[in-house]
């Protein structure tokens, strides 16, 4: 057994301890038992109580270092969570554009204790500033955790953000700045460069894999959510595969002599410093330079020490990054491929050993190659599934299916896009006329993988959900499966477990669809962050309200895929209340990923550009289009309908919305968007209100809204509250004292996820 390994296992384990459930003086609690155990261990003279020793030592140091970091950075950053007013700082990178002005990361200089990273936002232009600036401005600093939904940024070690309240005045720059951040201004050399060689349709996909550089393509929210629907965004995420396939690139054109291996290493760090030294890329380029030392050295390669050692580079950097997804994820997945991919390979190539019916296949090198490349597609998607499944299915909710197929009909397309890309670029900076009609090669091999990842995100079933009952089941059986093959040794059983495992997901599918379709009606208030997106779902008809949120993933995402955990992809109509982003800015996405036959909404006013172009896009798409302006309009679907009440108040989008009743039976639901009090009011005078059954709050819970008047109109049983991590107080204690007082059953977003309400005329259940 590895020792680095063993004490690389203590100390990712207390740090993961510590991050998710320990606090304070119980991490020195910790310490000081497992220190007790490790020197124990040193009067023992045997394998298992050396082993026990070092994981007890790594243990030890591995919760002092996550108090101290805590102590020492993470309290120290808490405490300054409140400041307002004059703040000085050094850039660390170029700012970037964001809807309302920009952003860019800043480490804030305070005195006589250490600086601290923070993301500074600002209004207005792009200021012209360069990293290693030192800056100086006016403005108020808040806990990254207290404004966003997870611990993104506090795993990147930025637990601050800054909002200027005045001009960012630049007062000079540090010392040998140029030398400091060269990776940041080759980065951005390299990204100009990408922008201006590639057709302009291929520059967002080409600079994420080989920049690391993801900010385009997260703006084409469609292509990302494809590919990471059929377990492809890996590819964008520049990791181990791009390290490996940059090394192969330089050992081609270098030979693999011992000298290009002495070259290799230093490129690898310029690479890795060039994405920004992102946790994939470290520990992708840690391994391969404790490889091309050990082929300098002459010493053999040990594949999980090298690991070891970049997990523990990169936790003893920031211990918060432990609870990055992307980490996770990318360790799950190598480490799955160190310890299943040989023998999956061995298991899949069988068939074409020699004396097998499919030898005669393998004589030529032309299939050989391809039969290689298959299965060692198959090894490594099989050998990276299995550790990271249940990461993707605890973090994001769902598993890709289809991912195994995806990988096999688009990793030789990535691996030349790469490879070529990589080439362009340095084309580019020596003659750029030739390097951008080689650019078209790498550029329509992106459109092969875009166009891959469309068609087979859209095939029901292409990934399954963790809401369902049932696909967890499918979860549970399938790792208890892989134990069983780990510790009884089922050789040669690879196509049973396969086998097993597609019948039963089969079943469990079939049976989260059946269960689905229970009831007349089912309402879904989906969890969306601080904003509202309601699922309608009645004998197999569909109907979005609203599709608006906060959440790093786009609110339309989230939509197509609760449709497509039971398998569909199609909405009857899409009904938006107004056209406020928390209601609406993922309405584009979900008409890009799903058909949808009729879009209602209010009529934008003139200078409401965002309104205008939702209602032209949907043009564009073929959707019918209908505005609700004086008069109710009926919408009729499954066994429910919909009453759609025209705008009744003034003043602002958010009076100017539309108000919703939707009926099933005995069964009503009443949706309000935004309106205030004041226009509840009208409502009330305007329209016969039900006794409602359920009430999506109105605004988020805003004191403003759900009016002890609108309470009292339609009583309902069940109040839904979608809302999430805001500035505003939502949802205010004035509202929910008001539903209390009246009896009614209050579920939130924010800590109940996602809100269902089923109705049938022998059942009415709600959770």
């Amino acid at each position: 057994m590895r020792k680095l390994a063993l004490f690389v296992l203590g100390f990712t384990a207390a740090i993961l301890l510590s991050q998710y459930f320990l606090i304070g003086t119980i991490e020195l609690i910790v310490a000081g038992i497992s220190a007790v155990v490790a020197l124990a261990a040193l009067f023992v003279k045997k394998r298992p109580a050396t082993m026990a020793g070092i994981i007890a030592l790594g243990i030890t140091i591995g919760s002092m270092w996550n108090y101290a970091y805590d102590y020492f950075y993470f309290d120290h950053a808490e405490a300054m969570g409140s400041y307002s007013g004059e703040v000085s700082a050094v850039a660390v990178d170029y700012p970037t554009e964001t809807d309302y002005g920009s952003k860019v990361e800043i480490k804030i200089q305070f005195e006589r204790k250490p600086s601290v990273k923070a993301m500074l936002y600002s209004f207005g232009s792009v200021p012209d500033i360069r990293p290693g600036d030192m800056i100086r401005f006016e403005g108020t600093l808040k806990l990254a955790a207290e404004k966003t939904e997870n611990d993104y940024f506090a795993s990147k070690g930025i637990p601050l953000f800054a909002y200027a309240d005045s001009e960012i005045l630049i007062d000079g720059t540090v010392e040998n700045a140029a030398l400091k951040y060269f990776h940041k201004n080759f980065a951005k050399l390299v990204k100009e460069k990408i922008a201006a060689i590639f057709p302009d349709f291929a520059v967002p996909f080409m600079t994420a894999i080989l920049s690391g550089d993801r900010t385009l393509l997260d703006e084409e929210t469609y292509v990302f959510s494809t590919l990471a629907t059929t377990g492809a965004a890996h590819i964008v995420a520049v990791s181990g595969m791009h390290v490996a396939f940059l090394v192969g690139l330089l050992q081609l054109l270098l030979g693999k002599r011992s000298g290009s291996n002495i070259v290799c290493i230093p490129i690898i760090i310029v690479f890795m410093a060039m994405t920004g030294f992102a946790a994939s890329v470290v520990r992708a380029g840690i391994m391969q330079i404790v490889m091309l030392c050990g082929a300098i050295l002459r010493r053999d390669y040990d594949d999980i020490t090298s690991l070891s050692v970049a997990l523990l580079i990169l936790l003893a950097i920031n211990p918060v990054s432990v609870k990055n997804g992307g980490l996770q994820l990318s360790f799950a997945a190598t480490f799955g491929i160190i310890l299943f991919g040989n023998k999956v390979y061995s298991v899949v190539s069988a068939p074409f050993a020699k004396g097998k019916k499919l030898h005669h296949l393998y004589k030529n090198a032309i299939s050989r190659k391809v039969i290689n490349f298959v299965c060692a597609s198959v090894a490594s998607s099989f050998g990276a599934l299995i550790f990271t499944l249940p990461i993707t299915a605890v973090m994001f909710g769902y598993v890709s299916v289809i991912a195994p197929l995806m990988n096999i009909i688009i990793l030789w397309a990535v691996t030349l896009a790469f490879s070529i890309g990589i080439l362009v670029v340095i084309v580019g900076f020596i003659f750029a006329p030739v390097g951008a009609v080689i650019a078209w090669v790498p550029a329509v091999l992106s459109a092969y993988i875009a166009r891959a990842a469309s068609l087979l995100s859209k095939l029901p079933f292409a990934a399954v959900y963790t809401t369902s009952t049932y696909i967890r089941i499918w979860l549970v059986f399938m790792y208890a499966q892989v134990a069983l093959f780990c510790f009884i040794k089922c050789r040669g059983k690879l196509l049973v477990f396969i086998a097993s495992n597609i019948l039963v997901l089969s079943c469990c599918i079939g049976l989260s669809y059946k269960e689905s379709a229970v009831g007349d009606l089912t309402v879904s208030v989906l969890n969306v962050g601080q904003g509202q997106s309601v699922l309608l779902a009645s004998e197999g008809k569909s109907v979005i309200v609203d599709c608006g949120g906060s959440l790093g993933t786009n609110a339309g995402d989230i939509a197509a895929e609760q449709l497509a955990a039971v398998g569909e992809n199609h909405l009857d109509a899409i009904i938006l209340t107004h056209f406020h982003d928390d209601h609406a800015n993922g309405v584009i996405e979900l008409m890009r990923r799903v058909s949808v036959d009729k879009l209602i909404a209010p009529m934008p006013d003139a200078e409401d550009e965002f309104g205008a172009y939702v209602l032209e896009f949907a043009n564009e798409k073929g959707i019918e289009v209908i505005t609700v302006t004086y008069a109710d309009y009926i919408y009729d679907f499954g066994l429910a309908e919909c009453t759609i009440m025209p705008p009744l108040g003034a003043h602002n989008d958010n009076e100017k919305g539309l108000a919703i009743v939707v009926t099933s039976g005995k069964f009503d639901a009443v949706i309000t968007g935004d309106m205030s009090g004041d226009t509840e009011y009208r409502l009330i005078e305007y329209a016969d209100l039900p006794d409602a059954e359920l009430l999506v709050v109105g605004h988020h819970g805003s004191r403003y809204s759900t009016s002890e008047a609108l309470i009292e109109a339609v009583k309902p049983e069940i109040a839904a509250i979608s809302v999430g991590i805001n500035s505003y107080g939502h949802p205010s204690e004035h509202t929910l004292l008001r539903l209390e007082a009246a009896g009614v059953s209050v579920y939130r977003t924010d800590e109940n996820g996602m809100v269902t309400v089923k109705f049938g005329e022998k059942e009415d259940t709600d959770g």
